[in-house]
């Protein structure tokens, strides 16, 4: 906030909060990671936990205006 230009503008905040589930897909069971309107499949729990979390923090930071 102390290094914005006077007069900019900052876009309200619309980002769907994240959301991690296991579906099926063309007949495998993939993780789905669903996040400001963007969903990404992963095979292994492991690279869609580390995608979800990520997401989350980044819905966190806009939620309380702490990102840069």
């Amino acid at each position: 906030m102390g290094n914005e230009k006077p007069g900019a503008h900052t876009r309200p905040f619309s980002m769907s909060r994240p959301t991690l589930k296991q579906v099926e897909k063309d007949g495998q069971l993939l993780w789905e990671v669903s996040h400001g309107g963007m969903t990404r499949f992963f095979k292994f729990d492991w690279q869609a936990n580390f995608h979800y979390e990520a997401a989350v923090r980044l819905y966190r930071s806009r939620l309380t205006g702490k990102h840069s």
